[in-house]
């Protein structure tokens, strides 16, 4: 199995990317293929909304990174998507890759993706997991509709992730079932 961990998260050694890793970890032990794209490290630049991707096929006119990370989306069999929750959304670099999925719809607005397992995981600071439901809800409505289909959201307050039991119960069934 072949999976793919997008980081919307700025800090390398921090939260989000750490459970990115660990699930990862969990999957290279049962045979799988899987590699982190720290969005923050590459040149990124936002959705030009200028129609091309609708009338030339599924590419995007911007020729960058998020292109091609995007091209590799059709040969992964999972993507795992993490964010800190800044401001009560998802950190800038991740709300531009997924403003780029655009292209991953045809003009009809049906998805040209296959359907892929997902989970979304967050980051943040606010001690109550359920205080950005809304906006975690929304995204995962905007993934899924890009065939995307997000399984689980996992949600970690603070940075003593590991010790948090519900964090790590819906990390452990997860990857239970890849």
């Amino acid at each position: 199995m072949r999976i793919i961990a997008v980081s919307g998260s700025p800090r390398v050694e921090g939260v989000t990317n750490s459970i990115l890793l660990d699930i990862l970890e969990k999957g290279a032990e049962k045979g799988h293929f899987g590699k982190v794209v720290v969005l923050n490290r590459l040149e990124l630049h936002g959705c030009q909304a200028c129609g091309y991707c609708r009338k030339e096929g599924d590419k995007c006119a911007v020729d960058d990174k998020i292109s091609a990370l995007i091209e590799e989306l059709p040969d992964s069999d999972m993507v795992l998507i993490g964010s800190p929750v800044y401001m009560g959304n998802v950190s800038a670099q991740l709300k531009m890759f997924i403003d780029r999925l655009y292209c991953l719809k045809d003009a009809q607005r049906k998805p040209r993706l296959k359907p892929k397992r997902a989970l979304l995981v967050f980051s943040q600071g606010a001690p109550d997991k359920a205080y950005y439901k809304d906006m975690m809800s929304q995204v995962k409505k905007t993934l899924d509709g890009y065939n995307l289909l997000v399984e689980d959201i996992i949600v970690a307050t603070g940075p003593d992730y590991k010790n948090d039991p519900e964090v790590k119960e819906k990390v452990e069934h997860f990857c239970s079932t890849f």
